[in-house]
Order: C-alpha cells, then sequence, then structure tokens
C-alpha cells in the first residue's frame, strides 16, 4: 500500500517538472485528485478515461445547471492512490491504481494473473488488466483492474449469498496460500465483490446506488442470487510471497500493520503469517455475517476454529474449506433461499417478514432450484 506522502511527493514532482504552479489547478479539486487531473491526458492515450470533473481545462464554476455540471461536482473519495475510469474499448468502467513500481504488490498481483495461474479455479485475486509507468513519477507505476464495490453493498440478501461468499473467500485464500502468498491484510476493505451483473445498466463509480450520470435517478438492481457475483482479493501491499523452498521457520514475520491482528501478531517475535490469514478472515466471517444475521448460525463452528487464540489450533486453508463444505452440504435448498433476519431486528418485524419469507421462498425454490442447488455451494 501505497504511503499517505506519496501523493504530496507526486505532487511536487510534477510542479518541478512542468516549473509552473499553474499546472495543478486546486480551485475546484481537493488534494487527492490534483494528480489525477494532471494524469488526465496520458490516461487518455492508453485507452481510459477519467470522469469529465478531471479534464484539465474543467471547472466546477460552469455556467449551466445541467446532468454534466452536476456530475463534475462528485469527488472522490478520500483516497490518493486509486481512481475510477472507463475503458474506450468497451465502456467497461475500471479502477486505476498507482502503486510503486518496486513494491511487492505489483508483483504478487502480475504473478496471481500470469499465464497458469489466472485461469486456475480457485483464483479470487482481482483480474490484472493492465499494468504500466506512471508519467508523473518515475517510480510508480499503474494497475489496471475491473471496478471493485464493496461485497456487502448492497446487502446479503438471502443465505444462498452469504454462502457463495464464504466459498469464494475460502477458496481464494487456498489459492493464495498453495502459490506461497500470505495476504496479511485479510479485511472487509480488501475483499470487494464485481457486481456488474447486479446493475444491468450500470451504476455511478461514486454514488453507487445512482445510474452512471450520477444524478438522474436510482440504478437497477437485480437480486445477488439471481446472477454471478465474483469476490475478489484486493491490495497485497503487505503480502509476502515466500520461496517454495523456504522452511517454515524461515516463514516467520514480524507485524508491519494490516487492518486486523491476530492474538499472536507482533513487533518483536516472528509469527506464522498464514495462521494469521486465517484468524482474519475468520473475524471478517464473524463480523460481516455471524454477528449480523441470526439464520446462518451453521457458519459458528468453522468461525470458532479459525479464530482460535493459538495458532497452531487454527486448520490451513485447505481444511478450512473441507469443514464448509462439509457444513454447507448439510444446508438444503429451501434453507438457502431464506431470506436473512438481522440479528437486531425487531422481533416482531421478523415474525412478520418471515411469514411472508415462507412463500417468497417456496417460489423461489420451485422457479429457480437449479441454481440455488448448484453443487459448487
Amino acid at each position: 500500500m501505497a504511503s499517505p506522502s506519496e501523493a504530496p511527493a507526486f505532487l511536487a514532482l510534477l510542479r518541478q517538472e512542468r516549473g509552473a504552479e499553474e499546472a495543478l489547478r486546486d480551485d475546484d479539486l481537493f488534494t487527492n485528485e490534483l494528480v489525477w487531473r494532471a494524469m488526465y491526458a496520458r490516461l487518455l492515450e492508453r485507452g481510459y478515461a477519467l470522469r469529465p470533473r478531471y479534464l484539465p481545462e474543467s471547472s466546477l464554476a460552469s455556467s449551466g445547471e445541467n446532468v454534466v455540471d452536476e456530475e463534475r461536482r462528485i469527488p472522490l473519495p478520500p483516497r490518493h492512490n486509486v481512481i475510477d475510469a472507463t475503458r474506450l474499448s468497451d465502456g467497461e468502467m475500471v479502477y486505476i491504481k498507482r502503486i510503486r513500481t518496486s513494491s511487492d504488490e505489483g508483483a504478487i498481483f502480475q504473478f496471481l494473473n500470469g499465464d497458469g495461474v489466472r485461469n486456475e479455479p480457485f483464483n479470487h485475486a482481482a483480474p490484472l488488466w493492465d499494468y504500466f509507468p506512471d508519467d508523473i513519477n518515475p517510480d510508480a507505476s499503474c494497475m489496471v483492474m475491473p471496478f471493485l464495490r464493496e461485497f456487502d453493498d448492497p446487502p446479503f440478501e438471502r443465505v444462498d449469498d452469504c454462502m457463495r461468499f464464504i466459498l469464494q473467500v475460502l477458496e481464494g485464500l487456498v489459492h493464495m496460500h498453495q502459490h506461497h502468498i500470505a495476504h496479511r491484510d485479510i479485511s472487509a476493505k480488501n475483499v470487494l465483490m464485481n457486481a456488474r451483473e447486479m446493475y444491468p445498466v450500470g451504476h455511478h463509480p461514486v454514488r453507487q446506488d445512482r445510474l452512471p450520470d450520477g444524478v438522474s435517478g436510482k440504478a437497477p438492481r437485480l437480486a445477488r442470487w439471481k446472477v454471478n457475483v465474483d469476490y475478489h482479493y484486493i491490495d497485497f501491499g503487505l503480502s509476502t510471497h515466500f520461496d517454495p523452498n523456504t522452511t517454515s521457520d524461515d516463514r516467520k514475520v514480524l507485524n508491519i500493520g494490516g487492518r486486523t491482528r491476530a492474538p499472536e501478531q507482533s513487533r518483536t517475535i516472528p509469527f506464522d503469517p498464514f495462521k494469521a490469514d486465517i484468524y482474519s478472515l475468520g473475524r471478517l466471517l464473524y463480523m460481516s455475517i455471524f454477528k449480523v444475521y441470526s439464520n446462518i448460525d451453521f457458519v459458528a463452528p468453522l468461525i470458532k476454529n479459525m479464530t482460535a487464540k493459538q495458532p497452531d489450533s487454527r486448520p490451513t486453508a485447505y481444511e478450512a474449506l473441507a469443514q464448509w463444505r462439509q457444513i454447507s452440504s448439510a444446508v438444503g435448498p429451501f434453507a438457502r433461499t431464506r431470506r436473512l433476519r438481522e440479528r437486531k431486528a425487531i422481533f416482531i418485524y421478523t415474525l412478520i417478514v418471515s411469514i411472508f419469507d415462507l412463500f417468497e421462498s417456496l417460489l423461489i425454490l420451485l422457479l429457480y432450484r437449479s441454481r440455488i442447488s448448484r453443487e459448487d455451494v
């Protein structure tokens, strides 16, 4: 992950190279957006169009009150190294991320997207569609990947939604560990989904519940269980790719950050990052699924094992996946169609919804049994 000081460094370098402060018009953009305006032409040449907000000659103080003018007022979230764009060849919405060329992140991302690895069935690393040098900072490069959004936005609706999510993130962890990669920063921010099929006419990259113009109305959305939703691991900025020939003692590391800390993580005592990954994913499943929904308690034994205090008591990624397959095989198609019930919901509300859900689930089962009963769950 790039350091917080990287953006000002980029801006200072650009000003020095161009010799003019006016190269950056900071009267209508936030600080984290300035570098992207400077990169607009370069990215366009590469085949990626940023939103009109970042046109070098654009200004938010436009004369008209139309949709384009309103959209230009929609800023990026507060981050300096990632931006949305449109791929000109097919209109696909993408993310562009700037990283340090010398970082392990780029090398690991390229490895997981390399020949013979990208198409492996358990590979749930985000696809890497393009990789090229940054023309502002010679020490930086740009990675292009599909546009991804938070895995629980919009929220899960049915038990089957959660089950497919759990399967994919466990598969992805198995795949990384089989290739001797410890992610070291598994969290809700670093497991995203490609929801393209859920939004048949697309959505705005920032106002994600809106139509692509960001202004004119809500984006039509299909139910998650009706379409194919892919979940992906991102952000390998803290990850470590070990030599396959190293021993287990050589795979011990010291803590360098990460949003979720396993009990054994330390800055002074080496620990096993693969077991820490297991703990982090277990915490993610606990916080985002088990703690939120009351009718998916069957995931509890898996979470308990994955979040054991002692690292040696936790399963490997493959063992966790095997346990999940055993658990999920006992969950029948009807149970999978049931609407998720929030633990914090008022009882009378839950009761009323459950009555309607009973008939709705029966209808879904009759019409879509082949999809709900698929063996990949």
